[in-house]
């Protein structure tokens, strides 16, 4: 590793950037006094006094007493690995209660918007990580509107769908040339994943995607901005899983 990536690649594990760079100086310069390891990483001394403090109660500094002085050593690189991951197990425990201090105990909605092929991308990789949690997921869709925007992030999520057996989706998509090719290649390929109807005559979406998947409604608006809309509602989704359910029942099979 080129020594300009180490700072990163301690910040990735929890450092700060000015943490990260006591503890290199520290690991350069052997066991060595609070001055040396100030002068080294080039921080101010009130700076270095106090995160070198925090760095040895969080096992990444060693401290040693020296006559009247103290010296400090870092500790070896795999011990760094070690801290991080006891970290990481900490926060898995407590990953119950985060969750529930996310989610509130008032249920209130949480919202968000992301925009663009980027913000559809990562709205699509975390419908398939809903896919993977054994959700299934509800769609609402224009295929030929979502064919002209992103192309390709479509194909990567069919091909990912595609590849599961067993069911995971069920969607209602507007009746065009796009729709019945899509719902054609579905019934020539026998994919088991999905189940795919045409929406009832009538109902038109157009330049619009929905997906309903756990909690949470996904509305991608197409046009001449993208837009991808994330309401988390237990309320909201019981609502349009009702809807999608009424129009599943009225919709037109292939």
């Amino acid at each position: 590793m080129k020594e300009e990536r180490l700072p990163l690649a301690l910040r990735a594990i929890g450092l700060s950037q000015k943490e990260a760079a006591i503890y290199l100086a520290a690991l350069r310069l052997g066991e060595s006094t609070l001055s040396d390891i100030n002068r080294e990483a080039r921080l101010k001394w009130t700076i270095t006094h106090n995160l070198t403090q925090g760095l040895v109660l969080r096992g990444f500094l060693s401290e040693v007493s020296k006559g009247k002085r103290k010296a400090y050593t870092a500790v070896h690189p795999r011990r760094v690995l070690q801290v991080a991951e006891l970290n990481r197990s900490q926060v898995e425990e407590l990953m119950p209660e985060l969750i529930a201090l996310h989610y509130g105990q008032t249920k209130k909605p949480r919202a968000q918007l992301y925009e663009g092929i980027e913000g559809v991308k990562r709205t699509y990789d975390e419908i398939l990580e809903a896919v993977r949690d054994k959700k299934e997921v509800l769609w609402m869709s224009d295929i030929e509107s979502v064919e002209r925007e992103f192309p390709k992030v479509l194909m990567e999520y069919v091909q990912a769908i595609h590849s599961l057996n067993r069911p995971v989706a069920r969607e209602l998509i507007q009746k065009n040339n796009a729709g019945e090719k899509y719902i054609a290649s579905l019934s020539e390929k026998k994919i088991t994943s999905t189940e795919a109807r045409f929406l009832p005559a009538g109902l038109i979406v157009t330049n619009a995607d929905q997906a309903i998947a756990g909690n949470r409604l996904y509305q991608f608006v197409l046009g001449e901005n993208i837009f991808v809309s994330i309401l988390e509602s237990d309320t909201i989704t019981t609502t349009q899983r009702s809807i999608f359910e009424y129009l599943w029942k009225q919709s037109i099979s292939p």
